[in-house]
């Protein structure tokens, strides 16, 4: 459970960077559709804990 701190001021935007992997991109050098969202997600697991200290996934 998230506990929601007041006082604390929250990000309201986050941002991330990554390493886009050769295999996960088409002949156009283009990232493939389903692959992006894996990402995404990924990214989102690795921000909440980090951001928003003591929440659980």
């Amino acid at each position: 459970m998230f506990n929601y701190d007041p006082q604390k001021q929250y990000p309201k935007e986050t941002e991330s960077r990554v390493v886009i992997r050769f295999q996960d991109c088409d002949p156009l050098r283009h990232l493939n559709n389903a692959k992006y969202f894996d990402y995404f997600f990924n990214a989102r697991e690795d921000q909440v804990p980090k951001l928003f200290q003591g929440a659980k996934v």
